[in-house]
This record gives C-alpha cells, structure tokens and sequence, in this order.
C-alpha cells in the first residue's frame, strides 16, 4: 500500500489562492465592489436597498407620462419614493418618516443639497446622465444612503 503524503491545510489553501489567481482571477469591478461595501458598512452609514424601478416593470410604462422614472427604496424602518423627470430635470420624493433633517443628491464628486419640507418630502434639481445617490439625514440614528442609480 502507497502512502498519501500529508499536507497541511494552510500550504493547501495557498496553493489553490495562487492556483485560482492564476487561472480565474478576480476582476478589478469585483474587488472595487468589494472596497465600497466594506467602506459602507465600516463607516456607519445604513444602506437603503433598491426594492422598485419603474424601468424594470413593464406593467407600468406610460403610466405616468413620458420622462418620469419611479424609484422606491427600502431600510428596515424607512421607506424612500423617488420621481426623477426626464434629463436634467428634477428629483422629487417622499420618505415615511417626516421628522429628516436634509436630503443630499450625491455623485461621485459633488454633493447637492436637495430641499425638505415638514412632511418628509424632498425635491431639487438633478444632473442629468450622472450616477447618484440619495443620503437622508435624520433627528437619530446613522444617516441612510441609497443603492447608486443612473438618472
């Protein structure tokens, strides 16, 4: 009988890491993904999920009129309605809780103060063709920031 040599699972895990790198590395969208979620959640910061689009459903294109997109994003205990009008035009929304302090409207380089009433609504204007951002202060608790959009 042939003795299997032995080999610790450390020198095996490193082997298959350099094996893997080689062969199928990780793509550099898939690392920078990475970076930013762990970025997100070490800085505080509670992300609210993408939960509708009006882009994506088919049952309601039209409703509305041309040029309004539907966005609805969702935390645990708050829920954010986006109306963004066609390029260039404007973002209006309402959040279920009526006691936020600001609105910002964040790009990859600017950040644009968006206006608040009593009510939890918000509006300004948006750049058009830009990745954005929502990032809802409130009176408590850790700021809410939304799954990047295209507007």
């Amino acid at each position: 009988m042939t003795d299997i040599p032995r080999i610790n699972d450390d020198a095996l895990v490193e082997r298959l890491r350099r094996a893997a790198s080689a062969h199928d590395p990780v793509p550099p969208s898939v690392l920078e993904a990475g970076r930013r979620a762990y970025a997100l959640g070490a800085s505080g910061l509670v992300l609210a999920d993408l939960v509708f689009d009006s882009l994506d459903d088919n049952a309601l294109v039209g409703l509305r009129g041309d040029g309004i997109r539907q966005l609805t994003f969702a935390t645990g205990d708050l829920t954010i309605d986006v109306d963004l009008e066609g390029d260039g035009g404007r973002v209006f929304g309402q959040t279920t809780d009526t006691e936020i302090r600001a609105v910002e409207l964040q790009t990859p380089s600017t950040t644009l103060s968006l206006d608040v009433d009593g009510l939890g609504r918000f509006y300004g204007d948006c750049p058009s063709g830009r990745l954005c951002r929502l990032r809802i202060l409130r009176p408590t608790g850790a700021p809410v920031v939304t799954e990047w959009f295209d507007l």
